[in-house]
């Protein structure tokens, strides 16, 4: 009896891809949660033409950033608000480093992951909204 394993890919966005886009799905829906500079949007259009992607970014400069890269395309949808647990306001830690931005405080214990000059920079209220909203 011979059994026949399909491999699953290495590269994460086609990894994603296989399990996204099923057998007659083709307009597939893709939340892009902390869009930042909009990288992962735009990697998300190229592989999936037909998606529509939804970038929550918060950040005025960044949001700035994906209205400009995204301006003639109707497909990306740019939702100023942190995605979260619930919907309101949140504290949105603001670092050094734009892709660190975060709801969730820096940590502080333990192993550090970014560099020095990528430490906290400000706490700011950003508007929020549960995905289920």
């Amino acid at each position: 009896m011979t059994s026949t394993i399909q491999s699953f890919p290495e590269e994460p966005f086609e990894a994603q891809l296989q399990l996204m886009v099923g057998p007659g799905e083709v307009e597939p829906t893709i939340f892009d949660v902390g869009a930042n500079g909009g990288l992962t949007a735009r990697k998300y259009r190229a592989k999936v033409p037909a998606a529509i992607v939804y970038c929550f970014e918060p950040f005025a400069d960044s949001v700035a950033g994906l209205e400009e890269v995204f301006a003639k395309d109707d497909r990306v949808r740019i939702v100023v608000k942190a995605a979260a647990d619930g919907s309101g306001t949140a504290p949105f830690y603001v670092t050094h480093f734009d892709a660190t931005h975060s709801l969730l405080p820096r940590f502080t214990a333990g192993r550090r992951y970014y560099p020095d000059w990528a430490g906290p920079k400000e706490t700011i209220e950003v508007e929020a909204v549960a995905l289920d909203d």
